[in-house]
């Protein structure tokens, strides 16, 4: 993996981007395999993955990038499912900051 530059400060000048959630889900990972989350349309976010990514910048998770916000890590045996239906109650949702951190390929997440 090798460094991106970014500069974060023309991106922010841009915020904040309007999002607009669509779809309550579990976010199934090795870590996290009863992670819920809300997944939401931002052109903006989408739009600026892209750019990294044409830049060089890695993903870990395949091809696909969601936008989206998490609810909970561990949400045990709750049943989630009629959420979906309260997300009516979101006129939108606003994307107000944005952080990049540098690449630590060595960190084992975790192990904090």
């Amino acid at each position: 993996r090798k460094p991106v530059n970014v500069d974060i400060s023309s991106v922010k000048a841009t915020m904040p981007w309007p999002g607009t959630p669509h779809k309550v889900r579990i976010f199934e990972s090795d870590n996290n395999p009863t992670a819920l989350v809300v997944e939401y349309k931002c052109k903006e976010q989408e739009q600026e993955f892209k750019k990294l990514r044409a830049k060089g910048a890695t993903w870990d998770y395949n091809n696909d990038y969601t936008p989206h916000f998490t609810l909970s890590y561990d949400i045990g045996d709750y049943d989630w499912r009629g959420l979906n239906n309260s997300l009516d109650y979101f006129d939108g949702i606003s994307i107000i900051d944005y952080y990049a951190e540098s690449l630590q390929p060595d960190k084992v997440y975790g192990d904090e």
